[in-house]
Order: structure tokens, then sequence, then C-alpha cells
């Protein structure tokens, strides 16, 4: 009777290895490893819980509170998603930054689909001085993404058909710029990464003294960031393109959303906001023809 149940317990254990080296090792399973950032709540959720529906993807929510992405994540596998995992994850944070990149680099060797979605806003009732919001809010939705974005890039490149989505908004419309200078400068062909946060940072020391709006800048520090993000997708993607990459990024604008942001006041559902993201996490590579570098809206190519 010994022998019989030692033998079962083996073969369970090596059956149960095998399995679980299976899901972490997705490259040899060809898994498509999607990271959504932001992603306990809101727009974030309903992405990632296209891409944890999606055949052939696993999607690594992520949140800066763990209790809250965990929860997001038990409660996905409630509705039959299992394709879905947690990681904490603060882009504003560099420890966590790094710990993240080498935790996903060791588990699964790359990264197929990074959606960065996290982000702040100051509500209009909000009583914070504008000159006082300009900083913490380009820091987050302009600076950390950007600098989470290169830290991912080396492992969305390590993917046959990488995919970068930033999700950003109509408010960053160029036409918000007050100059046809500050709009030229924006679109700038021969734009550079070091150039645009330069021009990000002039933003934010112009709002401190009060003299932004006399330089041809917004009033608005949610659009300028968000502007930020569509100049940088057209810039990261012109770099990538040039060098020989394959990766794909593209910007978009999920719509006016039902959301914690917009104190609810929003007309579009999450779900529905998240389409046009999760339609650009699904597009042809740049090898197959497909866009980068471009701006959509109602999952369509729109104008900047």
């Amino acid at each position: 009777m010994v022998l019989p149940t030692l033998y079962t317990l083996r073969t369970l254990l090596l059956l149960t290895a095998a399995v679980l080296l299976s899901y972490a090792g997705k490259p040899a399973s060809g898994m498509r490893i999607s990271v959504v950032t932001g992603a306990n709540k809101g727009i974030g959720l309903a992405i990632a819980k296209k891409l944890a529906g999606a055949p052939g993807h696993l999607c690594v929510l992520t949140s800066r509170t763990p209790a809250l992405g965990q929860k997001a994540v038990d409660d996905l596998k409630e509705e039959g998603l299992e394709s879905v995992v947690y990681k904490q994850l603060d882009i504003g944070d560099p420890a966590s930054v790094e710990r993240f990149a080498s935790e996903l680099e060791q588990e699964f060797g790359r990264c197929d689909v990074l959606v960065n979605n996290a982000g702040i806003a100051f509500k209009g009732s909000d009583p914070t001085p504008f000159k006082d919001q300009a900083e913490p809010t380009l820091k987050t939705n302009f600076f950390d993404t950007a600098a989470f974005t290169e830290k991912m890039l080396p492992l969305v490149r390590k993917s046959d058909a990488g995919r970068v989505v930033n999700v950003a908004s109509m408010a960053g419309h160029l036409s918000i710029l007050g100059s046809q200078d500050r709009r030229n400068a924006f679109t700038n062909p021969a734009l550079t990464k070091e150039r645009l946060s330069a021009m990000m940072a002039q933003f934010v020391g112009d709002v401190k003294a009060g003299r932004h709006q006399g330089g041809g800048w917004p009033n608005t520090c949610y659009g300028m960031s968000k502007l930020g993000v569509i100049a940088y997708t057209k810039v990261a993607a012109r770099v990538e393109r040039e060098a020989g990459s394959t990766v794909t990024i593209n910007a978009c604008c999920p719509g006016y959303c039902d959301t914690d942001m917009t104190s609810h006041r929003g007309t579009l559902t999450p779900e529905e906001g998240a389409r046009t993201p999760f339609m650009l996490t699904q597009m042809k590579s740049v090898d197959e023809g497909g866009l980068t570098g471009e701006f959509f809206r109602k999952e369509a190519l729109a104008e900047w």
C-alpha cells in the first residue's frame, strides 16, 4: 500500500509542476503576456477584463494598492476569467517599477502588450490651487508613464508582436495650445524624447510662476498631460521604427466614461471606454502593415 501511495503523490507533484511551469513559462504555450496599469477599477479594469477573456492572453492586472488589485483579480476569476494574475505596481515609485519589470522578465521573459492606463486628475471641486496641480498631474500622467514605458520597452521588443497602448484623451488635443508656435513644436517630425520632456517641464514651471497662458499654454493640467502622452506616443513610435523595431505604439481616447475620475458623470460605461484600447492591443503589427504612432478614438483613426 505504501508504494502506490508514494507513486501517486509523486505523479501528482510532477503533473502539478508541469502545469505551473507551462503557466509561468508562457513563451512555450504561446500565451500573450498583457500588462495593464491602474487596472483595479474603471476603464483599466474593463480593459483587463477584455484581455483576460481574449483567447491566448494572460492579463497581468496591476495597481498601487495590493488589496484592491487582488480583489479585482478575484472578482474576474469569479466571473470565470482565469487568465489573469495580479502584480503590485506604482509607476511613480522607481523601486516598484524596477521590481515589477524584473519579476515580469523572470516569470515570462517578455511583455507582448503594455496598456498604460494609470493616471490622475484633479476634479473641478478640488480646492488645490491650479499652480499646485501641474506638477503632480504631469508627474503621473506624463513623466512617470513615459519612464515606465522606457523601462518596459526592452521586454516589449522581445515579443514577436509587441504592442504599447497609451490611454490618453481628447482633452489633450493640439487645439488646446494657444499658439501655432507651440503646436509646431509638439508636432515637429524631429522632436526628441528629451526635448518633449523639457517642454513639459517648462509648462509646469510656467504654471507655477503664473505665466502659462501668456506663453501659449492651456489652462488645463490634465489636458496638457495627455497632450504630452500623445506626443510621446508619436516620438517613441518613430524611434522604434527608425531602429528597425516592429513594436507598435499608439494612443487613444476612451471617451467620456462613467468612472471615479469623472465623478461618474461620463456618458459611456467603462466597458464601452475599453473598446478602443482593446482594439489597439489586437491590431496588426508594423511588419504586417499595421499603424503606429497614431491617435485613435471611437475605434477609428482620429485627427490630433
